[in-house]
């Protein structure tokens, strides 16, 4: 069984490990994942955040040497306020934050829009940027549960049956 999870793992490893998904795990606000990526984080993680800044806060219209000044402030705004996050200190030192962010409805993004995107320059637009874009199965499941919703109801079925017993 393990060799079978092992080999769909490696078909599929290049869809599932994407910039975004780097991210969205570093600058998840639940304790479990942050305590989780502090023994995890790699470079890899460190490089997606570097390409991400660049890719979706640095303006397109710079260039030249205006440009690679300008990314390279943003990416060390970024690890400052990085730091204070993950150590909850500075900006992020409130308790009532954090115990918002450890219920498990808490979703990422709503709380980096409520908690971080006014106080930091980089890392809360960023957060709100990528934890809004479908990153798991796990997001992918509670979208499904809803549109499963939607289609239970009695609106949603206009089959045959439906109609033949309206007549």
């Amino acid at each position: 069984m393990k060799d079978t999870i092992m080999r769909f793992w490696i078909k599929r490893h290049d869809n599932l490990i994407t910039d975004y998904s780097l991210v969205g795990y570093m600058l998840s606000p639940n304790p479990k994942i942050m305590a989780h990526c502090d023994v995890n984080k790699s470079s890899l993680h460190v490089d997606a955040a570097d390409r991400l800044i660049e890719k979706l806060i640095l303006d397109p219209m710079l260039v030249g040497t205006t440009r690679r000044e300008k990314l390279a402030d943003l990416i060390d705004k970024f690890k400052d306020e990085y730091g204070e996050f993950t150590s909850k200190r500075g900006k992020f030192a409130k308790d009532n934050i954090w115990m918002v962010a450890a219920k498990q409805e808490t979703e990422g993004f709503r709380w980096h829009a409520k908690y971080s995107i006014e106080t930091t320059e980089v890392l809360g637009r960023l957060a709100c940027l990528v934890l809004s874009k479908i990153l798991g199965i796990g997001t992918a499941e509670r979208n499904w549960k809803q549109v499963k919703k939607v289609k239970k109801g009695d609106r949603a079925k206009t089959g045959v049956e439906k109609q033949q017993n309206k007549s």
